[in-house]
């Protein structure tokens, strides 16, 4: 089976990079509001965490957008730093 860049996650698939997966993850893990009782059993999940499982459309569009911003500031010249 060929490498590839796709990965299951429950029922949705990343179609992005290593690099933009790891970038969402730290962005969901900043804004995680996620519940734990004093086991650390997950009591309630954040949307940012379903998200992450459920919802292939928004991460296809989260994909979309971030790639779409990195062609614009491209052809305008501007650094993303």
């Amino acid at each position: 089976m060929p490498e590839s860049s796709n990965q299951r996650v429950g029922h949705v698939l990343w179609n992005g990079t290593l690099g933009e997966q790891l970038d969402l993850m730290a962005a969901v893990q900043h804004n995680c509001e996620c519940t734990f009782d004093g086991m650390l059993r997950r009591l309630a999940t954040c949307s940012s965490h379903a998200m992450l499982s459920r919802d292939q459309r928004a991460l296809d569009g989260l994909l979309w957008h971030r790639r779409l911003v990195e062609r614009l500031r491209t052809e305008e010249g501007i650094s993303r730093w």
